[in-house]
């Protein structure tokens, strides 16, 4: 694709074709664009660098740097040179299957779902993608419950204490003796 070789390792027959055709789809897409003369259209390595001086960055997001990292694992999977316009639902759901297959949490798979997402958003808002295929998250766990011993307990509150902050000194022995949480 645009001179470049593309390789892929697949752990299954069936993983390894499905991987043959995309390359294959990639390499039409490009070379119909080429005979069309279409180049409105980008690719999304384009979308990628473009949400990362958009939405991805130091001066808009906290996160920009696992934002970022999450948008390259994208890139890895699909391929910087694929058009935003070939990434389908079908395409998006076995990419999320195999981010489950191997082992990864529906938090983490979300992650890198809404990586994909913002991409796509972005060549949508900007007039390269008609529109954004529909990204069916996954199940996330409820995650969970930590409580806090009593020495954790009364360090908190000596130190709300020692602030100055009885209120919220209060608050938190009456949260603790409850067993109150959200």
């Amino acid at each position: 694709v645009k001179g470049v070789r593309r390789t892929a390792t697949s752990h299954d027959l069936n993983s390894a074709i499905i991987r043959q055709s995309e390359l294959k789809l990639e390499l039409l897409t490009q070379i119909g664009n080429s005979v069309t003369g279409e180049q409105n259209e980008w690719t999304l390595a384009q979308a990628f660098d473009a949400t990362c001086n958009l939405r991805w960055n130091a001066e808009e997001s906290k996160s920009w740097k696992k934002l970022q990292q999450n948008g390259e694992n994208v890139l890895r999977h699909f391929g910087k040179a694929i058009p935003l316009s070939s990434i389908t639902s079908e395409r998006i759901d076995r990419f999320a299957q195999l981010m489950k297959e191997a082992g990864l949490s529906g938090g983490t798979v979300n992650r890198q779902l809404s990586a994909l997402s913002k991409m796509l958003q972005v060549g949508v808002d900007k007039g390269r993608l008609k529109h954004r295929p529909k990204i069916e998250r996954k199940r996330e766990s409820p995650g969970r419950r930590r409580v806090i011993s009593e020495t954790e307990e009364a360090e908190i509150i000596h130190t709300f204490q020692q602030w100055g902050l009885e209120e919220q000194s209060a608050v938190v022995q009456v949260l603790v003796d409850t067993g109150m949480h959200s």
